[in-house]
């Protein structure tokens, strides 16, 4: 017999304090979770305006299985994924072939920061660029801000790609990074927005996080403790900034969204009234270069 799990608790659930085991395998196979064993941050992306089973977010796929791997394109007919990963990653835990599955790689323009809490990567790269001191003030948003926007520069291409996929769909779209957190969390929110989704599924969406790399989290953790324990700081927790560059807070993703309306606000009036998040619209065109009709097209496909 199952327990109801007050899921919103448990996402507020601070990352230092580890979440109740049997909590945590109920919710992951549930919806929108994928039910394969040892997958990281696995799920399907839902909104009320999106078809069902065509975009999904993970974290890395290079530890599990073939016999897992396969249920990706045999089960949920994914036919593509892009690996948001930097080329270091890759080297040291390369993408797994998939038989069905065609795995695209766009390497970023700069080798900036790459997933925090990022197990696969070197230490120092996780922090390149990033100071807890960024996010000590401001619930941490204004340290997101800085490496999300970096992530909105150096990843156009790749996020180009996705959306180009998207415009077109000939099965599930696949996207993933190392814990399926910040590069993949603010393509997500990217995704989300320009179907106009609901802030509250937006910020529940990327708040998921928190449960889906649970399973992971020691190792996740362990490599922002050592870059700390380099830097002779014994007990990160009690940085200011630490704990919340670690965490993946619903209201976070949306003060992102916020940031990007006022970056790249655009000036059709009527055009403007019509998107909740005219930002991500601007994103969009101004500088992954789709044109409005592309925008619409691929609105289209995602409708459900």
């Amino acid at each position: 017999m199952t327990t109801t799990i007050d899921l919103a608790a448990l996402l507020q659930v601070p990352i230092r304090k580890p979440l109740e085991k049997s909590q945590v395998k109920q919710v992951l196979v549930s919806a929108p979770f994928i039910p394969i064993p040892h997958a990281l941050n696995l799920r399907t992306i839902s909104a009320p305006a999106l078809q069902p089973n065509l975009v999904f977010r993970s974290g890395s796929l290079s530890h599990l299985p073939p016999s897992s791997l396969i249920q990706l394109n045999e089960k949920y007919n994914i036919t593509t994924i892009v690996d948001l990963r930097s080329r270091k990653e890759r080297e040291s835990h390369p993408s797994p072939d998939i038989q069905g599955i065609e795995t695209l790689w766009i390497p970023a323009s700069g080798d900036g920061p790459v997933d925090i809490g990022a197990a696969q990567a070197n230490a120092k790269q996780v922090l390149q660029g990033v100071s807890p001191a960024d996010f000590a003030s401001n619930d941490g948003v204004d340290g997101f801000v800085k490496t999300y926007g970096n992530m909105l520069d150096t990843h156009k291409d790749a996020f180009r790609v996705v959306f180009e996929r998207l415009k077109e769909p000939q099965g599930g779209v696949l996207f993933h990074c190392t814990a399926g957190k910040d590069r993949t969390g603010i393509l997500a929110a990217l995704i989300l927005g320009l179907i106009n989704t609901p802030p509250e599924i937006i910020s529940h969406d990327y708040a998921l996080t928190r449960i889906g790399t649970e399973t992971m989290r020691d190792q996740l953790l362990g490599v922002m403790i050592e870059q700390m324990s380099q830097q002779g700081i014994d007990n990160p927790f009690e940085v200011p900034g630490f704990e919340a560059i670690c965490g993946a807070k619903g209201p976070t993703i949306l003060a992102v969204m916020k940031w990007m309306d006022e970056k790249w606000s655009i000036e059709d009036q009527e055009c403007k009234n019509n998107l909740l998040y005219p930002g991500v619209h601007g994103y969009l065109t101004r500088e992954l270069g789709f044109s409005g009709e592309d925008l619409e097209k691929i609105k289209k496909s995602l409708a459900l």
